[in-house]
């Protein structure tokens, strides 16, 4: 059960970061953000998205001030027109999509995605490329609250619309989706100031739709009611990739014509005016900087 998710982003994301200032090497970071992972080792600690989003516990550390630090991703859709030459290929000449392993890729591409990374030195061709292609532009910025993933809107589940992919075991499978819903690609990301502020990002594919009955939940001493929220992930289809400072992330379409009903072109191809349209997604992690320093007791 699938409906149309009303998601409204603000302009501003805004994540606290704790990091030691005039602390020795062994011990220079009191924190980092992002998605949970004991796995991992470091000094970083890690939010547990089982517990309050806001709840950062750091380390105990011999640092004298707390630094903090202000991220924002910015996200850029560039919509071209599916025509006997689709210009979205030229960009892909600029994108280094060997940064995921390679089953990653594969799988990607087996549904009709193409993931790179580029940097800022190849904004000037890409101008020149969306201008070439008379592309329509829309620029925003995404809000995370705490630890959740960003998440952002494509397109609405059209009438009992169907959708294929193809699962780690190669198997194909589809689904009908008969009471609508959102298409939506989940961004879990994670900020490491202590490797020169390396930015860990994460994918995955959904359909969401917010129920007609409302349940009880319980949060702290508050109790209240929210709507089920029904969500079908694609079977495995995630990728991670790290970014360099002044790096993005460039999300875009296979060869449409050969993956039509595929989860990819599902997501990113769409009907405008009666002609079909393909969407490329530039997603660039920026830490703003330091806004002062705050003295703690030793």
């Amino acid at each position: 059960m699938f409906a149309l998710v009303s998601s409204r982003v603000s302009s501003l994301l805004l994540i606290s970061i704790l990091q030691v200032v005039g602390c020795s090497s062994s011990s220079g970071l009191l924190g980092a953000v992002g998605w949970n992972d004991s796995s991992r080792s470091g000094n970083a600690f890690w939010v547990d998205r089982n517990r309050s989003a806001n709840l950062l516990v750091p380390r105990t550390a011999s640092g004298k001030g707390v630094q903090v630090v202000y991220l924002t991703f910015d996200i850029l859709r560039a919509d071209f027109l599916i025509d006997k030459v689709q210009h979205s290929r030229k960009v892909w000449n600029h994108v280094d999509e060997l940064r995921m392993e390679p089953g990653a890729v594969s799988r990607l591409a087996r549904n009709g995605f193409r993931v790179g990374v580029s940097s800022e030195d190849a904004w000037p061709i890409l101008r020149a490329i969306f201008d070439v292609a008379e592309a329509s532009i829309e620029r925003q910025a995404l809000v995370a609250q705490g630890s959740v993933a960003i998440t952002i809107p494509m397109a609405s589940i059209e009438s009992d619309e169907s959708i294929f992919s193809y699962g780690r075991d190669g198997r194909l499978v589809g689904k009908t989706f008969f009471h609508g819903g959102s298409k939506l690609i989940n961004v879990d990301y994670l900020f490491r100031p202590e490797l020169g502020g390396l930015t860990e990002l994460r994918l995955s594919f959904e359909v969401r739709r917010e129920g007609d009955e409302l349940t009880w939940h319980k949060r702290g001493s508050v109790i209240e009611q929210r709507p089920t929220v029904d969500r079908y992930l694609f079977d495995k289809l995630e990728a991670s990739v790290t970014l360099h400072p002044k790096e993005f992330l460039v999300i875009g379409l296979t060869d449409f014509k050969q993956n039509e009903y595929l989860v990819g072109s599902r997501f990113l191809s769409f009907m405008r005016s009666g002609v079909r349209h393909e969407r490329m997604l530039f997603i660039t992690p920026r830490a703003v900087g330091a806004v002062g320093l705050r003295r703690v007791k030793r």
